[in-house]
């Protein structure tokens, strides 16, 4: 049965953290204690920042794997992890199984580059078909990653997306700017179209989904 694990970490915020940030310094926080050597995860940030896009105090963030051996790593590398940043104070597991997914939307960016190392936005590109190559190409490319398994689609597996905002979010990584849009979109009723659109849930949509947790997802219905 295909399911994916999701760990809720919840933290004390040793500094006040801004949201383009945070994610950033997660991920050195999860690689760090899961001692990572192959990457297969995404996770969320921290929560709602304040007005002025800070997390204060205490947050939590959500972690997800289909790799049940990797969310093991985690949870004991986590346990009592502390740094400059975070202090764990406790974490919650659960499992979701595999499900029909009428349609997706995203709590972080979706981060796309391009062949010319720019991110797709619409003032670079602005290609809707190229999009969702982009997106349907990295999605491929997890599930081979996982299953050892060529797969070809002749037709694209979403049949409606839309742009939840019309500028770029902005995140930091190494210092650099990276651009996404989030998203929602409805994948086709086929059995590699669903498939794709769980491993959106358990893995991201894009690119960057362990550098900042680019495209984290949740089912809508």
């Amino acid at each position: 049965m295909l399911q994916f694990v999701e760990l809720n970490v919840f933290v004390t915020l040793k500094k006040n953290l801004h949201f383009q940030h945070a994610p950033e310094l997660i991920s050195k926080m999860l690689k760090k204690a899961g001692e990572i050597q192959e990457e297969k995860f995404v996770f969320s940030n921290l929560g709602k920042a304040d007005d002025n896009g800070y997390f204060l105090d205490k947050g939590n963030f959500k972690l997800r794997s289909l790799d049940d051996v990797l969310i093991e790593d985690f949870v004991k590398g986590l346990q009592n992890y502390e740094d400059e940043f975070f202090k764990v104070d406790y974490i919650i597991e659960t499992t979701s199984q595999f499900k029909k997914i009428n349609s997706v939307y995203t709590l972080n960016p979706v981060f796309l580059k391009m062949e010319n190392d720019l991110f797709w936005t619409f003032r670079y590109s602005g290609d809707i078909n190229e999009y969702i190559r982009l997106i349907q190409e990295d999605l491929i490319d997890k599930f081979e990653l996982y299953f050892e398994e060529k797969i070809k689609l002749k037709e694209p597996f979403i049949k409606f997306i839309n742009f939840k905002n019309e500028k770029p979010f902005t995140y930091i990584k190494d210092g650099k700017k990276c651009f996404g849009y989030k998203i929602y979109f409805e994948p086709k009723d086929d059995d590699i179209s669903q498939i794709l659109s769980f491993i959106s849930i358990s893995n991201g949509l894009g690119h960057l989904n362990e550098e900042v947790g680019g495209g984290f997802s949740n089912i809508l219905r």
